[in-house]
This record gives structure tokens, sequence and C-alpha cells, in this order.
């Protein structure tokens, strides 16, 4: 699954944030989260990751797998 920057999405752990979560990872399933770039590291969608933050302060959390994120309505 391809991510977009700045869009919400749904936090649905799969595959590796389940067996192996990243460090800091502290997303609850369901949590809304916004994709975000960082500076001087690899773009969304590199390898099937992304980064990502909180929706309201924009603060970041962790990276993770594009397919535990799902698009917010």
């Amino acid at each position: 699954m391809r991510v977009r920057v700045n869009a919400k999405y749904r936090y649905n752990p799969i595959g590796w944030d389940v067996f192996r979560p990243c460090q800091g990872n502290t997303l609850r399933l369901g949590q809304i989260v916004k994709v975000i770039n960082l500076p001087s590291a690899p773009p969304c969608n590199t390898m099937g990751q992304c980064y990502v933050a909180d929706p309201q302060t924009r603060k970041f959390i962790c990276m993770v797998s594009t397919s535990s994120l799902e698009r917010a309505r």
C-alpha cells in the first residue's frame, strides 16, 4: 500500500509492526496518525515504511509499515 504525506490514517498493526515494532512505537490499535517526511531521511513508501506523527501536534512518534495504515474517514 502507498500512503501520502500529510494524510491521516488509522493504525492497524500487521506483520512486522506486530512481531517486532520499531523502538518508540507506543501506538494503539485504531489510533489516528498523520504521515510525515523527516529531514535527511528516506521519503514515505520507501521499502514499505513511513514515519508517523500525532495529527494535532505533528510530533514524531515512530516508523511503521505502510500496510499497517488504513485511510481515516
